[in-house]
Formats: structure tokens, sequence, C-alpha cells
């Protein structure tokens, strides 16, 4: 977005006003311990999540995220955290407690950070991709650059396998990963169960049916990519 066009200065105010708004909520709240009064089944709503400290930690979650915004500072990670929060907000005051005040502050919260992610949208275009490969957030600068994909998938065959002089062959790398994934699958078995450590039940066939769709789809994907190894990945 070109700073010479006007939609560059409406952002930043929406930013800048939006955060204020949060980080005043915020500090109110940690320096009086104040809540609206909402009538009927939405403030019972309210006291219910304040007496397990989810309100107060959204609250607490506003100084830090509206600071975000007004300083500029991780703009994007600020309006995603603080989505949840805004969808509970336009939910609560539309459709349960419907006051003309709520009617207006409701669609107004979920406007204000629906357009900011909007407008910063760009920087997560990604997310819009019908396909990805696995990318750690600390090579989050490869995702812009062309091609990355069919580089990330040749990175990942060379460290799966070698080519011998009799095919193909698994390296230390995939069985280090079946290793792992079994592990896991040990994990969710003993929690769903309560194997060891609670009274013990059937495993669930919710269960049965994720593990056999991991395993089967990641032996499948081991399967497909033994063909010819691909350039490595930079």
């Amino acid at each position: 977005m070109s700073e010479q066009s006007p939609w560059f200065f409406i952002v930043h105010w929406l930013r800048l006003y939006f955060g204020a708004n949060l980080l005043f909520s915020g500090i109110r709240y940690a320096a009086t311990g104040f809540v609206p009064e909402i009538p009927g089944v939405g403030g019972e709503w309210v006291q219910a999540n304040a007496n397990i400290y989810l309100y107060q930690f959204i609250k607490y979650l506003e100084i830090v995220t509206g600071a975000m915004l007004c300083l500029n500072r991780y703009p994007l990670l600020a309006l995603i955290l603080q989505f949840p929060a805004s969808i509970n907000i336009f939910w609560l005051n539309t459709f349960i407690v419907g006051t003309p005040r709520q009617l207006f502050s409701g669609p107004q919260e979920l406007f204000m950070n629906g357009s900011l992610l909007l407008a910063y949208s760009g920087w997560m275009a990604a997310a819009l991709k019908p396909k990805l490969e696995p990318l750690w957030l600390w090579r989050g600068d490869l995702a812009y650059r062309p091609g990355i994909e069919s580089r990330l998938v040749g990175a990942a065959n060379n460290s799966s396998v070698n080519t011998t002089a009799g095919g193909m062959k698994r390296t230390n790398g995939t069985w280090i990963a079946i290793a792992a994934c079994a592990g896991l699958t040990a994990v969710a078995y003993i929690g769903s169960t309560g194997l060891f450590y609670a009274d013990f039940r059937e495993i669930r066939n919710r269960d049965l049916v994720g593990y056999a769709v991991a395993w089967i789809g990641m032996l499948y994907m081991m399967a497909r990519r033994r063909g010819p190894a691909r350039g490595p990945c930079p």
C-alpha cells in the first residue's frame, strides 16, 4: 500500500483508534476492576468467564494487543490474537444482548478488527493457498521466494531417501520421523484411554480414525516422494 494512497492513512487511523480502545479498556480494568453492566444471560456469561479467569485474561491481553497496535509493533500478530475476542464481543452484543448500544458496539468491534486484518492480509496470503508444505516460522523469509514449494519438496526428498546402485533406501531421517510418530501415537493412546494415570476406558472411535488417517497419509507421502530427488532448499 503506497503512502500516496488515502487508504494508507485510513488504515493507520483505524489501527490507532482500535489500539487505543483496546489499551484503554484493558488498563481501566487493571486499574479499577470495571466491568460494564450487561443485562440478562449476556451478563451471566461474562460473570461465568470471570469466575474461570478468562475475562481477566482477555482484558490483560487487550493491554498487550492495544500497545502493539498503537506502537505499530507486530500489528498483524496483535490483530490475530485479538480476533477471537472480537468474534465473541460481536456475537454477544449483537445476538444475545441486542440493546441499542450493543447493536452498535458489537458490529463495530468486528468491523475494526476484520477491516485491519484485511488491510494487512497481504502478509498472510499463503493462508489462502490450497496446498502448502511445512515451513518453520524462523524460515518464513523463504515463503516470499518464487518456486519455494517445489524446493521444499526437493529438500524433503533429499533428507528422506538416498539413491544407491540397487535403487532407493530409507535414511535415518525417515526412521526418526516414523519413531516420532509412533511416540505421538503412544502418547495419544495413553491420554485417551487413561492408561497408567486414570480409570482405563476403551480407545475411542475418533482416535482410531485419527490414527488410521495419519499413518496411511504419512506412509503414502513417504512412498510418493521416493522418486528422483530435486534440488535442495536454500
